[in-house]
């Protein structure tokens, strides 16, 4: 049985209960110890998580839009920036304008509501609560907007068949009008 394993990372030999569980290995013993799993682990996760502080931006042609490959998700525009990486154009954007990178908190609101539109003038950043309360406003206004085209609709309805009344009663007349000549 073995009592003792060597880690790769550390280059130490160290007793087996030094080392964490991994189904997937014959042994049923992770390669690493303890300390490195959680080293690599800690070291992964700020790879991940932390955003560069100055991103590689792609050359910008006269209307502030980005150059190279794009293509369209949930509306918004996306930009290749090499490697696999796709970014929304409207955050690379509101970066170059601010001259940082996005905190994670902070969203880009577009002003006229066009996803593809990402000029400036266009852009507005939120944090997460106020981007919320913003759409929530918009949507309680759009609301009121609908209840009273419903409104406008049901009295055109009436309107229409007011009118189709008319209509027939008019040909009902010129009918007995025509008929009275002819007789």
């Amino acid at each position: 049985m073995i009592t003792e394993k060597r880690c790769p990372r550390c280059d130490s030999r160290k007793p087996i209960a030094e080392f964490g569980r991994d189904r997937s290995t014959p042994t049923g013993i992770s390669c690493y110890c303890l300390d490195c799993a959680r080293a690599r682990v800690h070291q992964y996760w700020l790879r991940k998580c932390q955003a560069p502080v100055t991103t590689p931006y792609k050359p910008y042609n006269r209307n502030n839009r980005a150059l190279g490959a794009k293509r369209i998700d949930d509306g918004y525009v996306s930009v290749n920036m090499g490697k696999g990486q796709w970014r929304a154009e409207h955050r690379i954007v509101m970066e170059r304008y601010l001259g940082r990178a996005l905190k994670t908190t902070e969203q880009v609101h577009h002003i006229n509501g066009d996803k593809t539109d990402n000029r400036i003038e266009n852009l507005f950043i939120f944090d997460i609560k106020g981007h919320s309360r913003n759409h929530f406003a918009l949507y309680r206004e759009l609301q009121k907007v609908g209840w009273q085209l419903k409104w406008i609709t049901q009295d055109n309805d009436k309107l229409r068949k007011q009118l189709r009344v008319l209509q027939w009663q008019i040909r009902e007349l010129s009918q007995l009008s025509l008929q009275q000549e002819v007789k």
